[in-house]
């Protein structure tokens, strides 16, 4: 058994590397931003996505996704962005998505100009999280927000939350939630950090008051 790569993939070794050293090892200004977006064009990041939403829509090649992340670590490069964003919301939305929640958050959350946290556990919502009581309710075309989320990382300095939310409350437990996308900049929204005993806060309690986020094909 041959366990080298073929020369096909060992030529595109060489044509990855020739990047990396054009536009990141010998240029002194190394501005991520504008690395990534380079190496989006040429096809190196965010494979997976389409163009029209930031991504160099590459097929899936397995050895070829080796060969990028072996030869961006042998020259130091940033790669994607990795977060809740990129990796949790952003393919979501992608697949499920309206078309003016792609158009609106999926390239700039891959660039990292948006950044998200998590909102799915709640005090009596771990393991069990159907048992989720933060509820919305649609009012003029918007979903008014009340409850509590827990163990929220980044929430102190995340743009958006993708949370579960209660919307059909007579429905059975495991049905009647929505994925919510909820601007963190906004009227009633308290967030809390909680204390490690480490003495780190990498952990929040999000309180949700009124809070309001668009309902169904209607684009803030």
């Amino acid at each position: 058994m041959d366990l080298n790569f073929t020369a096909e993939y060992e030529e595109f070794r060489q044509e990855v590397r020739a990047f990396l050293a054009r536009a990141w090892t010998d240029r002194p200004d190394r501005d991520v931003a504008r690395f990534r977006s380079e190496a989006t064009a040429q096809g190196y990041l965010y494979r997976a996505f389409p163009r029209q939403y930031g991504g160099s829509e590459r097929p899936a090649d397995a050895i070829e996704n080796t060969v990028i992340a072996e030869e961006f670590a042998r020259a130091k490069a940033p790669g994607e962005v990795k977060g809740m964003g990129t990796q949790m919301l952003a393919p979501t939305l992608l697949d499920r998505g309206e078309l003016w929640q792609k158009e609106r958050f999926i390239a700039p959350t891959l660039s990292g100009e948006i950044t998200w946290c998590q909102g799915y556990s709640e005090p009596g919502a771990g393991s069990d999280l159907a048992s989720l009581r933060t509820r919305g309710e649609l009012i003029d075309g918007e979903w008014v927000i009340e409850g509590q989320k827990v163990w929220t990382s980044f929430a102190k300095t995340a743009d958006y939350m993708f949370a579960l939310v209660r919307t059909e409350p007579d429905a059975a437990k495991h049905a009647g939630l929505s994925y919510l996308l909820i601007d963190m900049n906004q009227p009633g929204i308290d967030i809390r950090p909680l204390k490690q005993i480490t003495g780190e806060q990498d952990f929040n309690e999000v309180f949700l008051s009124g809070v309001r986020t668009p309902g169904a094909g209607a684009p803030r």
